[in-house]
């Protein structure tokens, strides 16, 4: 007589995405009408499942270390199964949901003694994170050691007083907010994952709202549509200044130039608000030129994926007086480095060289943007916003000027138009949100499709209303 037996495989949780797109892979129990469900650690992208074998594509295209995974997840479908086959031969009565609970306790090993730099390791292999996320782990986890004052932390001993005291110490170090909760969210990610594998029975982090705790000041605030007016205006006033075209293009490629870091905000709000890592991964095989001329002949057609989601962006940008010159030192690199923007180069051809330029573009152009003091082999600059700000003041001191029939900028409302010198490259993204999100019939819906975002997700780029003013200036829109 056929005994009947709990069905245990491996399935992907397609209608969950992790932050690094990819979807869990999930032990499924399934007896007498039940279901229950254990993450493995891992995941992976749905083309790279085989869903006949329940296991990853092996071979050519797939997952580097598809083969050694599966043989680990092979052996986690192994140990469900004894568990489920030690119910079957003991006549005892069981659930799905009691095979998943022993196959938790079995993994907790006793393992009091597991160092917090070890277990790093297999919480990075396991993930398949990017290097740009490995590498800010690695910062967050030596900044915890050097706080704690330990080469070697176990597991078990972090509480939730140390995580506290951590974050008062990175606070009382001058760490800027962000960093504490990029930081604070790295630990955190760790430490759950520990409990996922039954290392620790709970995390330090539990009742501990990082994003609350510290909220989020960075200086992100987008730029009016007014002010990204006058800011066009003294970008063009500034490359007729610069010289020939061979000295524009030239400084257009140099990753630490003044021209290169205001071209990149100005074509990061064009292109939808795109990050720099998404804007220096752009290849000539996204990038349609379509007779891109002045002559409104055309348009600029781009079609791209956002590295952070996934998903796909479509731009289409009609040529016009000032994106022509802004595009088109880029559009001619392209053809010979494969690249839109000089980010990469041909002998970058490893993932951490990529990172390296990306950091070092990223590095600069917030230098640009804000200014600097003291880096080694440059002179101190003062920024492009400060430059800006000043430019604006000064002209208006005897000249008024008219953007609209209702817009007019004098000495005595200037102050209302000057950008915050600590704007930061990534307030582009927010400029365009806000001004897209601003228009007339605009919907959140639209505005997360270019931008490359979940709607659910989209509320932190549309600007709050804080201020009577605010409000005022939101009404009126309805009138």
């Amino acid at each position: 007589m056929k005994v009947e037996k709990a069905t245990i495989k491996l399935v992907l949780r397609t209608n969950k995405v992790l932050s690094n797109g990819n979807h869990p892979i999930m032990i499924r129990v399934n007896w007498g009408g039940r279901r229950a469900e254990k993450s493995t650690g891992y995941s992976c992208k749905k083309n790279d499942w085989n869903e006949k074998r329940c296991l990853l594509k092996e071979g050519k295209g797939g997952i580097a270390n598809a083969l050694q995974i599966n043989v680990l997840l092979s052996e986690k479908i192994k140990k469900a199964e004894s568990i489920r086959n030690e119910f079957v031969l003991e006549g005892k009565p069981y659930s799905a949901a009691e095979i998943i609970a022993k196959l938790d306790d079995e993994t907790l090993e006793n393992k009091p003694s597991i160092d917090l730099l070890d277990f790093k390791i297999e919480y990075q292999s396991k993930r398949h994170l990017r290097l740009e996320t490995i590498g800010s782990i690695n910062t967050s986890i030596k900044l915890f050691c050097r706080f704690m004052n330990k080469n070697s932390i176990s597991l078990s001993e972090i509480t939730k007083t140390d995580v506290e005291s951590f974050g008062r110490w990175m606070t009382n170090k001058g760490y800027k907010t962000n960093s504490i909760i990029v930081t604070l969210h790295n630990l955190s990610a760790i430490l759950s994952y520990a409990v996922e594998r039954g290392v620790l029975e709970d995390s330090p982090f539990r009742n501990f709202n990082v994003s609350k705790k510290y909220h989020q000041e960075t200086h992100t605030q987008p730029i009016g549509k007014d002010t990204l007016t006058l800011l066009k205006r003294y970008y063009l006033e500034y490359i007729s200044t610069i010289g020939s075209d061979e000295v524009i293009w030239k400084k257009s490629m140099s990753l630490s130039s003044k021209l290169f870091a205001i071209n990149v905000f100005l074509i990061s709000y064009e292109l939808q608000g795109l990050a720099l890592v998404d804007l220096a991964n752009l290849t000539s095989n996204e990038v349609k030129d379509m007779e891109y001329s002045t002559d409104g002949k055309g348009y600029l057609l781009i079609k791209t994926h956002r590295r952070k989601t996934g998903k796909e962006v479509r731009i289409v940008l009609s040529p016009d007086p000032f994106n022509y010159p802004l595009f088109l030192p880029y559009l001619k690199n392209m053809d010979e480095t494969g690249y839109f923007l000089p980010i990469f180069r041909k002998k970058d051809d490893t993932e951490k060289k990529r990172l390296h330029r990306i950091r070092y573009a990223t590095e600069w152009v917030n230098r640009r943007l804000k200014g600097y003091n003291n880096v080694s082999g440059f002179k101190p600059y003062k920024g492009i916003w400060k430059e800006f700000n000043e430019w604006l003041t000064n002209y208006t001191k005897d000249n008024n000027i008219r953007l609209k029939k209702k817009v007019v900028i004098n000495k005595k409302n200037v102050k209302s138009y000057l950008i915050d010198e600590t704007t930061t490259f990534y307030a582009a993204r927010h400029t365009f949100a806000s001004n897209f999100i601003n228009s007339e019939g605009a919907t959140a819906g639209e505005l997360a499709t270019l931008l490359g975002r979940n709607v659910s997700g989209i509320d932190r780029y549309i600007k709050e209303l804080k201020t009577v003013q605010d409000i005022i200036a939101a009404r009126k829109k309805m009138e």
